[in-house]
């Protein structure tokens, strides 16, 4: 789940956004600056939503949450409120500095005050909705990035973050729509397109699904957890062929023993039963103790009839599962001893 979240200024700021739970620092993978929220050049002080604009208090409180100097940013910010309650800016810097210090209480009430001074600061929104979404309070999210969408209408991160709200809630069909709006502002973003996509399999429109999953397989520049997910994806579309070809991207990037057990899988769903085998040795040669390596290795072998494989790889899902898992192992190897 990427939930977006604004760097300290969004409200009277182009936002850099990062995701949840980066900290104050900016990441890739959300919009760049020209994507993200437009400067508020409202005059606020006029119409009373930062009477402290201005002031040094204020400037010193933004210029430590800059540095990530939280202890002094809040210091400076609650001088500010002790003058000046109705400062917006100042109750978004405590929010922020609580939520990094992860007393989300605290920061769920300082980003309210903040949006009940001025409905209208987008950053509030941004970020309040994507910590309620982390915290799992699906709906006050929802509400949340509704309310901030009736200001700013363009902004993606706040379509981001009712669209993982939606989804958590498991109301699936709206999310899809929140998803697609999203899309159409930052249509180049691979992995918004594979959760567009996802999302549309979870409502079963696995045709539209497919569709997206590949417009993500083709934007994803070589990023091989995204053209993995989108692989699996496919499979789940009834395209193992394509979730093969996704694979084989992923793998061509990073040869690890998870990719080359998921690509295992989609070529035996495509038929390729060898091929999968294949698949499975290697990645165990990478990780011996990969219970899903072997768990399938051992289905695999004992579909070829190879008794010697199947019994060696029930053998080993046996030592390293549990329950009943492992008791179906065992009986997986009476089997392949007879």
């Amino acid at each position: 789940m990427k939930t977006m979240k604004t760097t300290p200024f969004a409200p009277f700021a182009v936002a850099v956004v990062v995701a949840l739970g980066l900290g104050l620092g900016c990441a890739s993978g959300g919009p760049t600056q020209a994507d993200g929220p437009k400067p508020n050049l409202d005059d606020n002080t006029a119409s009373g939503k930062n009477p402290a604009s201005g002031s040094k208090d204020l400037d010193d409180a933004m210029a430590a949450l800059e540095a990530k100097d939280c202890k002094s940013a809040t210091e400076k910010a609650q001088k500010v409120l002790s003058t000046a309650p109705q400062t917006a800016d100042a109750h978004f810097v405590l929010a922020v500095c609580f939520e990094a210090d992860k007393k989300n209480d605290d920061a769920v009430k300082e980003y309210r005050a903040a949006l009940a001074i001025d409905a209208g600061a987008s950053g509030a929104s941004i970020n309040l909705c994507a910590l309620l979404v982390d915290l799992k309070r699906w709906d006050e999210a929802v509400e949340v990035a509704k309310a901030g969408l009736a200001k700013q209408k363009g902004a993606v991160e706040l379509h981001i973050n009712l669209a993982y709200a939606l989804k958590g809630k498991g109301d699936h069909a709206t999310a899809v729509k929140a998803f697609a709006n999203a899309v159409a502002l930052k249509p180049d973003d691979a992995g918004l397109r594979l959760d567009h996509g996802l999302e549309l399999l979870a409502t079963g429109d696995k045709d539209g699904a497919a569709k997206e999953l590949k417009n993500a397989i083709a934007k994803a520049n070589g990023d091989a957890v995204i053209l993995a997910e989108a692989g699996v994806g496919l499979a789940q579309c009834d395209d193992a062929p394509g979730c093969v070809a996704a694979l084989d991207k992923a793998v061509a990037v990073s040869s690890t023993a998870e990719l080359l057990t998921e690509r295992a899988i989609c070529k035996h769903k495509a038929k390729d039963l060898a091929g999968a085998r294949k698949d499975l040795d290697d990645a165990l040669a990478k990780d011996a103790g990969s219970l899903k390596a072997h768990a399938a290795a051992a289905k695999y072998a004992e579909e070829a009839k190879d008794k010697k494989a199947c019994k060696l790889h029930y053998a080993e899902v046996a030592k390293l599962a549990q329950g009943e898992l492992a008791e179906q192992a065992k009986k997986g190897v009476e089997r392949c001893s007879k």
